[in-house]
């Protein structure tokens, strides 16, 4: 049967390859663009063009090239095989991969590598000489495991969210307002570059999120009036941001 490794994104896939070239395995490696951490999940065919329609900022542009028939491929790349996924215990996207892969996906057999174990995030904040020491690791998914990830990922269909985070509970649902408080109590009266503002952000959560996700909720702030800009808010590197009159105070306490 043959093996195959899943990831989450560009960067985790690209260090299990170098992870696995070093111990001279070749071993197929499949990368999944489509953050499922972030839109309605009831129908994964047309994730493409959601993404397409959505999410406008370039922070996103390699998922709208990427995402188009995701849910296809993965499912007959892993048809039959030995399926390894990596995934943490911290991000939003690692996660919600791992549950979906273990309701959706008709692998010969499931197995988990869980880089917390190394004292990791996610996958893709590791580097290839870390990975490979996890090379073998994987721990075979028994049928009630994966019947319990099966359930939770249909729960997590049936409520379809905007939005699937991480918190003390583990992988929830949360509406699209779920980082605005956040980021307006990191937005100043003087214009600032958006770059910054997601930086500060980013670098306070409690749990990793990605930047993507912050300049889209940025850009529909902008476009209700709540922020103001100088600049195209869909190229974050040009863009400078500020608060608004209007704007309320916010919570400046961290969300999960």
């Amino acid at each position: 049967m043959r093996t195959v490794h899943v990831a989450a994104g560009a960067a985790a896939a690209g260090g299990i390859r170098a992870a696995l070239r070093m111990a001279g395995d070749d071993a197929e490696v499949l990368a999944y663009h489509d953050d499922l951490s972030c839109g309605p999940i009831d129908a994964l065919s047309r994730r493409g063009q959601w993404w397409s329609e959505a999410y406008t900022g370039d922070f996103a542009e390699e998922l709208r090239t990427e995402v188009t028939d995701a849910e296809q491929r993965l499912r007959q790349r892993l048809s039959g095989s030995r399926a390894v996924v990596w995934t943490g215990r911290r991000r939003a996207q690692e996660v919600a991969l791992h549950r979906m892969v273990a309701g959706r996906a008709d692998t010969g057999s499931l197995h988990a590598i869980d880089v917390s174990a190394a004292q990791a995030d996610s996958v893709a904040e590791m580097s290839p000489e870390r990975l490979a020491a996890l090379l073998g690791s994987e721990r075979p998914v028994t049928d009630d495991e994966r019947a319990d990830l099966a359930r939770s990922w249909s729960d997590l269909e049936a409520e379809n969210a905007p939005f699937r985070v991480m918190s003390e509970q583990g992988l929830r649902s949360a509406p699209v307002t779920h980082f605005d408080e956040r980021l307006l109590a990191a937005i100043p009266a003087e214009a600032t570059p958006m770059t910054a503002v997601i930086a500060e952000v980013m670098g306070t959560q409690a749990y990793p999120v990605m930047d993507y996700v912050l300049q889209q909720r940025l850009i529909d702030l902008i476009d209700t009036g709540r922020v103001a800009a100088q600049g195209d808010p869909r190229v974050a590197r040009s863009c400078r941001i500020m608060t608004t009159p209007t704007t309320p105070a916010a919570d400046p306490r961290p969300t999960v």
